[in-house]
């Protein structure tokens, strides 16, 4: 990605996510940074007090991006919250390369450093998952308005459940690396997806036998 020409700030942030990405936090070197981006320390310290301040900011960016692409974005666009959330697992796993991305995490290295220091680091990441579980409880309220999702469903309970699900799916698929887990953990949210209906669905089951549910894998 060129740089040239962007503000300040976003070079920073650029030359940071490829700084951290290779590095780490703590191997992490601002002159590396500050070469990066071609702007000097005092241009750094205009806009980020420290290192640290720096690392959550790419945080904050990179989580962002992510979430608006994979959530929020696909959400605006129907008024089925089910159909959303089955159709947003589904092309996941059906986009190119999805089984070594399942492995990695291109900042990996400075979230394993991060999480030992906290000083803030859990903060990161609770900020990052507001907006989508926001827009999840937000979206499952209006479909059980609407009578397109059961009526005794807690909406918070459920929105936290999906997205630590989906979160813990990754992990473990890179903890255990197996990008099979991921595939397994991917069909579970699903089927509990399709629970929340207020009526029968084909993924539901109570219309699908559990050893029948359709795979995520191939067609997905």
């Amino acid at each position: 990605m060129r740089t040239q020409g962007l503000p300040t700030r976003a070079r920073l942030l650029h030359a940071a996510y490829t700084e951290f990405q290779e590095q780490g936090y703590r191997q992490a070197r601002l002159s590396r940074i500050l070469a990066g981006a071609g702007v000097t320390k005092g241009a750094l310290y205009h806009h980020f007090p420290d290192k640290w301040a720096l690392a959550i900011a790419v945080i904050d960016q990179t989580l962002a991006a992510h979430i608006e692409t994979t959530w929020i974005a696909p959400w605006s666009l129907s008024q089925d919250p089910l159909g959303e959330l089955v159709a947003t697992v589904r092309q996941h796993f059906a986009a190119p390369g999805w089984d070594a991305r399942a492995l990695s995490c291109p900042l990996r290295l400075l979230f394993a450093d991060m999480a030992t220091l906290d000083k803030g680091f859990p903060e990161a990441i609770e900020r990052a998952l507001a907006r989508p579980r926001s827009a999840l409880v937000s979206r499952l309220m209006g479909g059980r308005a609407a009578g397109i999702v059961r009526a005794d469903l807690d909406c918070e309970a459920a929105a936290l459940f999906i997205l630590s699900a989906w979160r813990g799916c990754w992990g473990l698929a890179r903890t255990l690396h197996s990008v099979k887990a991921a595939q397994s953990c991917g069909e579970e949210l699903l089927r509990y997806v399709a629970s929340l209906a207020s009526l029968p669905t084909p993924l539901s089951p109570r219309t699908v036998p559990s050893h029948s549910t359709p795979p995520l894998s191939g067609g997905l």
